[in-house]
């Protein structure tokens, strides 16, 4: 508690770059609600000034940042199906290979640095090599985005400056450190409400319930660093490979956003 107070005295002594922060956690395809929280800050005329994001969550920041809306990326991807945007293929180093998702990044992002955003991203991925963090906020955009997509053995992994890189949730999945001390007030939604589950029959069951177990942690031990921390329930009941069910994640996360935007009362100017 003593840590959390001392932070706090930070936050309110600095001087801030950016009044709005979010970020928005990992989840697969539970994605979709942080289309959901992205269309109930549009109607409320809350923008985010910075964008903080790992896996799923760095692909939407970086859609937003580029200058997509909510629903406009909604429509893009909810008649995707999983097998849609990988090769369900063997590859040597993983399950499936991401070339067709490479693509479709490339076919939809304008901007090809992150200096090009009309939003500053930060985006977590996880080096295997040396076993460390890193964040990028700086250079080429896609490989990056790719990388902190990249679920480890499910995907293969992304090679930057000859170093191999991976879902930058394995080891930050809800990166707020990264903006809190830059933002008046932050907002951040975390895909990963936990719920025990009795039965694990496949192995895409074993995969998932493993790396939900990794990237829950790092939701709720850093609530206190938020001003807004959302967790809808109800996403519990959802796969991350549920592609196909974006309409229904998305409603989930629009309608857990906008009761508790309207409880915190944020004020834009």
């Amino acid at each position: 508690m003593i840590y959390q107070k001392q932070h706090l005295l930070r936050w309110c002594d600095m001087e801030k770059k950016f009044k709005i922060g979010l970020v928005l956690s990992g989840g697969g395809a539970k994605g979709f609600a942080h289309l959901g929280l992205l269309k109930a800050m549009e109607e409320r005329g809350l923008k985010p000034e910075i964008i903080a994001g790992a896996s799923i969550g760095a692909l939407v920041g970086a859609l937003y940042a580029d200058g997509y809306s909510a629903t406009e990326m909604l429509e893009m991807f909810k008649n995707n199906r999983f097998f849609d945007l990988v090769q369900p293929k063997l590859n040597i180093n993983s399950l499936l290979k991401t070339e067709k998702l490479q693509k479709k990044l490339k076919s939809v992002l304008q901007s090809t640095t992150f200096e090009e955003l009309h939003i500053p991203l930060i985006v977590s991925t996880s080096n295997i090599t040396n076993g460390k963090v890193v964040y990028f906020k700086s250079g080429l955009l896609i490989d990056k985005v790719l990388a902190s997509i990249s679920i480890p053995i499910v995907f293969n992994p992304t090679v930057i400056d000859g170093e191999y890189y991976v879902d930058g949730g394995l080891l930050d999945n809800f990166p707020v450190e990264q903006i809190r001390n830059d933002c008046e007030y932050v907002i951040g939604l975390h895909l990963h409400p936990f719920k025990k589950q009795d039965k694990i029959k496949t192995i895409r069951q074993n995969i998932e319930r493993t790396f939900h177990i990794i990237y829950q942690s790092h939701g709720w031990e850093k609530a206190k660093y938020c001003n807004l921390y959302i967790e809808p329930e109800k996403l519990s009941d959802y796969s991350a490979f549920d592609v196909r069910k974006g309409t229904a994640l998305f409603k989930i996360g629009y309608e857990k956003a906008s009761e508790m935007l309207d409880k915190a009362a944020i004020k834009t100017v």
